[in-house]
């Protein structure tokens, strides 16, 4: 006769699932990500003025560069077309970051917690980043062209690892 109460091998449903260390390691990248940018976009927000003074800049540089080759010359057009679109939009830029971030870090929250439907707004929020390319940038541009297969492949490849991880969701 047993005289335990508690038997060691009692399996039962009121056991609290684990975070797997890796999306642990997803998380805490992704909130660094998140409390920098949401830092820069704030300062970009309250310091728009400044920001496009040093934009300005950068634009005025372009002038002096050599323009005997057409590649070149295709090159620096796309860079001045492309900070031409940041400095004309860059409150919105800077407010649309600042919003899809706000919502990836309250994801970041739900997935810490394990709630499935932290998933599926931080996918909702990569779409938003992408989309955001398309908005605010020139269609036609290598520039924008980088930035949106940056963008594509690190929504992806996040996405992805934080697919690996769904099934520990709740």
């Amino acid at each position: 006769m047993n005289d335990t109460i508690f038997d060691d091998n009692f399996d039962n449903d009121f056991t609290t699932k684990k975070r797997p260390d890796f999306l642990t390691v997803l998380l805490v990248l992704t909130s660094i990500s998140v409390v920098f940018t949401v830092a820069g976009s704030i300062l970009n927000f309250m310091n728009s003025a400044n920001a496009l003074d040093q934009m300005e800049e950068i634009m005025m540089s372009f002038e002096d560069l050599p323009t005997d080759n057409d590649a070149s010359v295709k090159l620096i057009n796309d860079y001045q077309l492309f900070f031409q679109a940041s400095i004309d939009n860059l409150k919105a830029i800077s407010l649309s970051n600042l919003i899809l971030y706000l919502l990836e870090g309250f994801a970041v929250l739900m997935l810490y917690h394990l709630d499935k439907k932290g998933y599926w707004i931080y996918l909702s929020c990569q779409i938003g980043f992408v989309t955001s390319c398309f908005m605010f940038y020139p269609s036609d541009n290598y520039i924008t062209s980088i930035l949106l297969v940056y963008t594509i492949f690190t929504s992806l490849l996040f996405a992805i690892f934080y697919g690996v991880n769904y099934k520990y969701l709740k």
